[in-house]
């Protein structure tokens, strides 16, 4: 469009603007045992969530024996996997009572699909249940050998699944001017 001393001026007819989206995890793996009554549930998540939680409605408790609970991808036949743990958490027996009682998470980011939780303990506690196949989408399971589950379709465990709420689903990084002397002035 024009020139004054050591600038051109250029007119423009179209502007590009360029955006990408770079979504990363990070893995730590480690190496749990487990010891007592093992007892599962799957489920299905329908949509992608951030796990923060998982609550389970106990009708006996024990003054002894803490429960540990562990989120896991399930097999294609439905059961869940040992070897996929995705997360793990213990309350302990005095923070146990009759009722709702969660398990906290650090947060886990899951994909829409079927999971499972499992509860281990040596405490005599008891998760209330559901008869009747009323909830479709998951099964009840036991395991006597922490290998092999044996499922339920008949019942189902009480339990809500606790995620994480956003206000808002999208963040922008805004980059400023970079001013450099004798140099380049924009990005």
């Amino acid at each position: 469009a024009g020139q004054t001393g050591n600038r051109v001026i250029y007119g423009a007819r179209k502007v590009q603007v360029n955006t990408w989206t770079d979504t990363y995890w990070s893995f730590l793996e480690e190496e749990i045992g487990i010891n007592g009554s093992v007892y599962a549930q799957s489920f299905l998540l329908t949509q992608p969530s951030v796990l923060t939680g998982i609550r389970l409605k106990f009708e006996r408790v024990d003054d002894d024996g803490e429960v540990k609970l562990l989120l896991c991808e399930i097999a294609p036949t439905g059961e869940p996997l040992f070897d996929r743990v995705i997360a793990n958490t213990e309350v302990t027996a005095d923070k146990i009572s009759k009722g709702w009682v969660t398990f906290p998470f650090t947060p886990k980011y899951l994909e829409p699909k079927r999971y499972a939780w499992v509860t281990v303990t040596t405490g005599n506690h008891s998760i209330r249940t559901v008869t009747g196949a009323q909830y479709a989408e998951g099964t009840l399971f036991w395991s006597t050998d922490q290998a092999w589950f044996q499922g339920s379709p008949e019942e189902d465990f009480c339990f809500q699944i606790v995620t994480a709420q956003f206000k808002t689903t999208r963040t922008q990084v805004i980059f400023d001017s970079l001013s450099l002397p004798v140099g380049m002035t924009e990005i």
